[in-house]
């Protein structure tokens, strides 16, 4: 019994090794490499348990099970040299892994201190490794049982930011963040960490679960990023567009759709479809959208559905303003109509280069509000901005107008 408890302990470490080598070699080849000689040597002892399982064998098994149980412990405690992404967080998989293989070295050692005769039967041995391959493969990371031809996208730092600052990808990418920056540099974020980045490293990681993952550098905190996974995406613009104009909605999908559809939100909130596209080899696509008001879009790809985005175009906004004494009057008319919308007037200040706002207002009935305000000098310049509009209208300026 106890030999065949050994025996589970060397396939399940065995099996897991193999499972996670591919995701390795992905993310860090070095630990993948280490991984897949770690699999082929325990495959081996594996063998010989099942088929001489004498007292070297069993020593080899609980030899190697101890190597591997201790060589884990500065993967999780120290910054390796060779090994950007050490030291690794503690994973469940990882604790299962390192538990089974306590229990192996100390079945291990009792057997090899007080061996018991043990008469060889291939039949019984082979269903012990079967089950142990099975339960590895059932308790083994999502990432394995799920497709592994994901994208590899990339992130650098160039400085003291990330570029992009803000990185779409689909369920299954890996991100590669490579600092090309002079300094010292982190990705933290609360689920990854990837430690001190110096010049010329790099640190992976593979996003399995939709969500919005911010980061940023412990040692300047003001650089900051998120990555936003999806299980399709679909993005457009993120302020308001001109009426008429030609947007175009971007967006990724899994590797092996055929096609996307892009449906457009109807009156009743339900969505038609208007159009097809054919995905790059990346998963990439494009459709181009006239900007005839305001409008929901998504994109469906077989049977999965992206999240919605809402297409705002800037409503007409017009200013008059006149002088009456040492004030300036303002008139502000949106078009459609925007009552109850909020408006700013504001002046553009020379000396900074800046717009200031003077006075924030909600428009009245029928889309309009009226400003007075000081204004001594001539040749002032005021604008008109619409902050948020009603009815899935964005935010708009008006044309700049100069007191007399």
């Amino acid at each position: 019994m106890r030999r065949q408890l050994l025996l589970a302990a060397v396939a399940f470490s065995c099996a897991v090794h193999a499972f996670l080598a591919p995701e390795h070699l992905r993310e860090e080849p070095a630990l993948g490499a280490l991984f897949v000689a770690g699999a082929l040597v325990e495959l081996a002892l594996v063998a010989l348990l099942a088929v001489r399982p004498g007292r070297r064998a069993i020593a080899a098994a609980t030899l190697t099970l101890a190597c591997t149980l201790l060589a884990y412990v500065p993967f999780i405690t120290l910054r390796l040299p060779g090994f950007p992404m050490t030291p690794e967080p503690l994973e469940s998989i990882a604790l299962l892994t390192k538990a089974v293989e306590l229990t192996g070295v100390a079945i291990g050692a009792s057997l090899w201190a007080r061996p018991v005769h043990s008469p060889r039967h291939l039949v019984p041995a082979a269903a012990v490794v079967i089950a142990a391959f099975l339960v590895a493969g059932v308790t083994a990371p999502p990432s394995f049982a799920d497709d592994l031809s994901g994208q590899t996208r990339a992130v650098d730092i160039p400085g003291r930011f990330f570029s992009p600052d803000t990185l779409p990808v689909l369920v299954g990418d890996s991100v590669t963040w490579t600092n090309h920056d002079g300094m010292t540099h982190t990705v933290t974020g609360d689920e990854f960490d990837s430690g001190r980045l110096a010049p010329g490293d790099h640190f992976s990681l593979t996003f399995t679960q939709p969500g919005v993952y911010r980061y940023h550098c412990t040692i300047h905190r003001f650089m900051h990023g998120e990555i936003r996974v999806y299980a399709v995406a679909l993005l457009g613009p993120a302020r308001s567009v001109p009426l008429g104009s030609t947007v175009t909605l971007t967006g990724l999908v899994p590797s092996g759709v055929e096609s996307v559809s892009l449906e457009q939100q109807q009156a009743d909130g339900t969505y038609a479809g208007t159009v097809s596209a054919a995905p790059g080899p990346d998963g990439a696509f494009s459709f181009p959208v006239t900007v005839a008001g305001p409008s929901g879009y998504r994109v469906r790809a077989g049977d999965q559905v992206s999240d919605p985005v809402l297409v705002r175009p800037g409503a007409k906004v017009t200013l008059r303003v006149r002088r009456v004494g040492a004030r300036a009057s303002a008139v502000v008319v949106a078009t459609p109509n925007q009552a109850g919308a909020a408006v700013a007037l504001e002046r553009y200040v020379h000396e900074r280069f800046w717009w200031m706002p003077i006075r924030e207002v909600s428009l009245g009935a029928g889309g309009r509000a009226t400003f007075s305000v000081p204004a001594k000098r001539h040749g002032v310049r005021f604008r008109a901005h619409l902050l948020r509009g009603r009815g899935g209208w964005g935010e708009a300026e008006s044309r700049v107008a100069t007191l007399p």
